[in-house]
Protein backbone atom coordinates (compact mmCIF):
# COMPACT_ATOMS: atom_id res chain seq x y z
CA UNK A 1 0.00 0.00 0.00
CA UNK A 2 1.65 3.22 -1.16
CA UNK A 3 0.47 6.22 0.85
CA UNK A 4 -1.37 8.62 -1.42
CA UNK A 5 -0.28 12.08 -0.28
CA UNK A 6 2.85 11.41 1.75
CA UNK A 7 4.09 8.40 -0.19
CA UNK A 8 3.81 9.84 -3.67
CA UNK A 9 6.57 12.40 -3.25
CA UNK A 10 9.69 11.16 -5.02
CA UNK A 11 12.09 13.41 -3.14
CA UNK A 12 10.95 12.09 0.21
CA UNK A 13 10.94 8.49 -1.00
CA UNK A 14 14.50 8.74 -2.34
CA UNK A 15 15.83 10.29 0.86
CA UNK A 16 14.10 7.71 3.04
CA UNK A 17 15.09 4.63 1.06
CA UNK A 18 18.66 5.59 0.17
CA UNK A 19 19.49 7.68 3.20
CA UNK A 20 20.23 11.34 2.55
CA UNK A 21 24.03 11.14 2.53
CA UNK A 22 23.96 7.99 0.42
CA UNK A 23 21.56 9.57 -2.06
CA UNK A 24 23.71 12.66 -2.56
CA UNK A 25 26.81 10.52 -3.03
CA UNK A 26 25.01 8.26 -5.51
CA UNK A 27 24.08 11.22 -7.70
CA UNK A 28 27.79 11.41 -8.52
CA UNK A 29 29.09 7.88 -8.04
CA UNK A 30 26.19 5.88 -9.52
CA UNK A 31 23.80 8.18 -11.40
CA UNK A 32 22.37 5.32 -13.48
CA UNK A 33 21.15 3.59 -10.32
CA UNK A 34 19.44 6.77 -9.15
CA UNK A 35 17.75 7.19 -12.54
CA UNK A 36 16.52 3.60 -12.41
CA UNK A 37 15.16 4.10 -8.92
CA UNK A 38 13.42 7.37 -9.77
CA UNK A 39 11.84 5.87 -12.90
CA UNK A 40 10.64 2.86 -10.92
CA UNK A 41 9.04 4.98 -8.20
CA UNK A 42 7.53 7.42 -10.72
CA UNK A 43 5.85 4.57 -12.57
CA UNK A 44 4.62 3.03 -9.31
CA UNK A 45 3.07 6.32 -8.20
CA UNK A 46 1.39 6.89 -11.57
CA UNK A 47 -0.05 3.38 -11.55
CA UNK A 48 -1.34 3.87 -8.01
CA UNK A 49 -2.97 7.20 -8.84
CA UNK A 50 -4.52 5.99 -12.08
CA UNK A 51 -5.90 2.83 -10.48
CA UNK A 52 -7.50 4.91 -7.74
CA UNK A 53 -9.09 7.22 -10.27
CA UNK A 54 -10.40 4.31 -12.36
CA UNK A 55 -11.93 2.73 -9.26
CA UNK A 56 -13.67 6.00 -8.28
CA UNK A 57 -11.73 6.26 -5.02
CA UNK A 58 -10.76 9.92 -5.15
CA UNK A 59 -12.80 12.58 -3.40
CA UNK A 60 -12.77 16.34 -3.80
CA UNK A 61 -11.80 16.34 -0.11
CA UNK A 62 -8.55 14.53 -1.02
CA UNK A 63 -6.68 17.65 -2.14
CA UNK A 64 -3.82 18.11 0.29
CA UNK A 65 -1.60 20.99 1.32
CA UNK A 66 -0.37 20.69 4.89
CA UNK A 67 -3.61 18.89 5.77
CA UNK A 68 -5.66 21.73 4.26
CA UNK A 69 -8.05 21.13 1.34
CA UNK A 70 -7.70 23.45 -1.62
CA UNK A 71 -10.36 26.11 -2.16
CA UNK A 72 -9.95 27.97 -5.44
CA UNK A 73 -12.10 29.03 -8.37
CA UNK A 74 -10.42 26.59 -10.75
CA UNK A 75 -11.24 23.41 -8.79
CA UNK A 76 -14.45 21.94 -7.35
CA UNK A 77 -14.94 22.81 -3.69
CA UNK A 78 -14.12 19.96 -1.30
CA UNK A 79 -17.16 17.95 -0.29
CA UNK A 80 -17.35 15.37 2.48
CA UNK A 81 -18.17 11.75 1.61
CA UNK A 82 -17.85 12.39 -2.11
CA UNK A 83 -16.09 10.01 -4.48
CA UNK A 84 -15.44 9.64 -8.18
CA UNK A 85 -13.40 12.83 -8.50
CA UNK A 86 -10.77 13.03 -11.22
CA UNK A 87 -7.19 13.87 -10.34
CA UNK A 88 -7.60 17.04 -12.43
CA UNK A 89 -10.20 18.09 -9.83
CA UNK A 90 -7.60 17.99 -7.06
CA UNK A 91 -4.64 20.02 -5.84
CA UNK A 92 -1.36 18.28 -5.05
CA UNK A 93 1.68 19.17 -2.96
CA UNK A 94 5.26 18.20 -3.74
CA UNK A 95 8.75 19.35 -2.74
CA UNK A 96 12.50 18.93 -3.17
CA UNK A 97 13.81 18.94 0.39
CA UNK A 98 16.20 16.03 -0.09
CA UNK A 99 17.60 17.74 -3.21
CA UNK A 100 18.09 21.13 -1.54
CA UNK A 101 21.87 21.05 -1.84
CA UNK A 102 22.17 19.99 -5.49
CA UNK A 103 22.57 22.23 -8.54
CA UNK A 104 19.58 23.32 -10.62
CA UNK A 105 20.77 20.99 -13.38
CA UNK A 106 20.94 17.95 -11.09
CA UNK A 107 17.61 18.88 -9.50
CA UNK A 108 15.97 18.89 -12.91
CA UNK A 109 17.73 15.75 -14.14
CA UNK A 110 17.29 13.54 -11.10
CA UNK A 111 14.06 14.80 -9.54
CA UNK A 112 11.85 17.28 -11.37
CA UNK A 113 11.82 15.38 -14.66
CA UNK A 114 10.44 12.39 -12.75
CA UNK A 115 7.97 14.48 -10.75
CA UNK A 116 6.49 16.29 -13.77
CA UNK A 117 4.38 13.36 -15.07
CA UNK A 118 2.86 13.03 -11.58
CA UNK A 119 2.30 16.77 -11.15
CA UNK A 120 0.64 16.89 -14.55
CA UNK A 121 -2.11 14.54 -13.41
CA UNK A 122 -3.49 17.18 -11.02
CA UNK A 123 -5.40 20.41 -11.48
CA UNK A 124 -3.21 22.63 -9.32
CA UNK A 125 0.24 22.22 -7.72
CA UNK A 126 1.85 23.69 -4.58
CA UNK A 127 5.62 23.17 -4.58
CA UNK A 128 8.10 23.43 -1.74
CA UNK A 129 8.24 22.61 1.98
CA UNK A 130 11.24 23.83 4.02
CA UNK A 131 13.98 23.81 1.39
CA UNK A 132 15.60 26.80 -0.31
CA UNK A 133 14.58 26.98 -3.97
CA UNK A 134 16.30 30.27 -4.84
CA UNK A 135 18.65 28.76 -7.43
CA UNK A 136 15.96 26.54 -8.97
CA UNK A 137 13.34 29.12 -9.91
CA UNK A 138 13.96 28.95 -13.66
CA UNK A 139 13.58 25.18 -13.59
CA UNK A 140 10.43 25.32 -11.47
CA UNK A 141 8.87 27.55 -14.10
CA UNK A 142 8.44 24.38 -16.18
CA UNK A 143 5.60 23.21 -13.91
CA UNK A 144 2.63 24.42 -15.98
CA UNK A 145 -0.09 24.08 -13.33
CA UNK A 146 1.81 25.43 -10.31
CA UNK A 147 -0.38 27.68 -8.17
CA UNK A 148 1.82 28.08 -5.09
CA UNK A 149 5.61 28.14 -4.70
CA UNK A 150 7.74 28.16 -1.56
CA UNK A 151 9.98 30.99 -0.45
CA UNK A 152 11.58 29.11 2.43
CA UNK A 153 13.09 30.22 5.74
CA UNK A 154 16.60 30.60 4.28
CA UNK A 155 15.50 32.06 0.95
CA UNK A 156 15.61 35.63 -0.29
CA UNK A 157 11.99 36.63 -1.02
CA UNK A 158 13.23 39.33 -3.39
CA UNK A 159 14.13 36.65 -5.95
CA UNK A 160 10.54 35.53 -6.41
CA UNK A 161 8.42 38.43 -7.72
CA UNK A 162 10.09 38.58 -11.14
CA UNK A 163 9.49 34.85 -11.73
CA UNK A 164 6.16 34.24 -10.03
CA UNK A 165 4.62 37.52 -8.87
CA UNK A 166 1.55 37.46 -11.08
CA UNK A 167 1.50 33.77 -11.90
CA UNK A 168 0.98 32.06 -8.54
CA UNK A 169 0.95 32.52 -4.78
CA UNK A 170 4.35 32.92 -3.15
CA UNK A 171 4.28 31.09 0.18
CA UNK A 172 6.81 32.96 2.32
CA UNK A 173 7.91 31.20 5.49
CA UNK A 174 10.03 33.40 7.75
CA UNK A 175 12.53 31.75 10.07
CA UNK A 176 10.64 30.75 13.23
CA UNK A 177 13.47 31.45 15.68
CA UNK A 178 12.08 34.81 16.87
CA UNK A 179 8.71 33.49 17.98
CA UNK A 180 10.38 30.40 19.46
CA UNK A 181 13.05 32.24 21.47
CA UNK A 182 13.11 32.21 25.26
CA UNK A 183 12.17 35.90 25.28
CA UNK A 184 9.88 37.11 22.48
CA UNK A 185 11.25 40.26 20.85
CA UNK A 186 8.17 41.84 19.31
CA UNK A 187 10.13 44.59 17.55
CA UNK A 188 12.51 42.07 15.95
CA UNK A 189 9.49 40.10 14.81
CA UNK A 190 7.94 43.20 13.30
CA UNK A 191 11.20 44.08 11.49
CA UNK A 192 11.52 40.57 10.04
CA UNK A 193 7.97 40.53 8.71
CA UNK A 194 8.11 44.13 7.45
CA UNK A 195 11.32 43.59 5.47
CA UNK A 196 10.18 40.32 3.94
CA UNK A 197 6.76 41.63 2.98
CA UNK A 198 8.33 44.69 1.38
CA UNK A 199 10.31 42.42 -0.96
CA UNK A 200 7.05 40.74 -2.02
CA UNK A 201 4.97 43.89 -2.45
CA UNK A 202 2.48 43.61 -5.28
CA UNK A 203 2.63 39.81 -5.45
CA UNK A 204 0.07 37.20 -4.54
CA UNK A 205 1.45 35.90 -1.26
CA UNK A 206 0.72 33.98 1.91
CA UNK A 207 2.79 34.37 5.06
CA UNK A 208 3.17 30.95 6.59
CA UNK A 209 4.26 30.54 10.23
CA UNK A 210 6.03 27.29 9.56
CA UNK A 211 6.87 24.88 12.36
CA UNK A 212 8.24 26.95 15.22
CA UNK A 213 9.61 24.34 17.61
CA UNK A 214 8.16 26.10 20.64
CA UNK A 215 6.41 29.24 21.79
CA UNK A 216 7.71 28.73 25.34
CA UNK A 217 4.19 28.02 26.58
CA UNK A 218 3.08 31.51 25.55
CA UNK A 219 0.23 31.09 23.06
CA UNK A 220 -0.33 34.84 23.02
CA UNK A 221 2.80 35.07 20.86
CA UNK A 222 0.90 33.42 18.02
CA UNK A 223 -1.84 36.03 18.16
CA UNK A 224 0.77 38.78 18.31
CA UNK A 225 2.60 37.33 15.29
CA UNK A 226 -0.63 37.31 13.27
CA UNK A 227 -1.51 40.84 14.34
CA UNK A 228 1.92 42.17 13.36
CA UNK A 229 1.81 40.37 10.00
CA UNK A 230 -1.59 41.90 9.23
CA UNK A 231 -0.49 45.37 10.28
CA UNK A 232 2.72 45.32 8.23
CA UNK A 233 1.02 43.82 5.19
CA UNK A 234 -1.69 46.46 5.41
CA UNK A 235 0.90 49.26 5.39
CA UNK A 236 2.63 47.91 2.31
CA UNK A 237 -0.42 46.98 0.28
CA UNK A 238 -2.19 50.27 0.97
CA UNK A 239 0.85 52.36 0.03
Amino acid sequence: MYGVWSGTDLSEAAGALFGLEELLMALVTDPDMVHQFMAFTRDAVLANLDQGEAAGDWSTADSWYYLTPAYCDELPDPAANSHGAKLKDLAYFSHAQEFDAVSPEMFEQFLLNYQLPILGRFGRIAYGCCETLDTKLDVLGKIPNMTKVLSGPLSDPARYPEKFGDRCVISWRPVGSIIAAEHFNEEAQRKQLREGLAKLAGCNIEVHMHEPMSVQGDLERVRTWVRIAKEEAGKIWSA
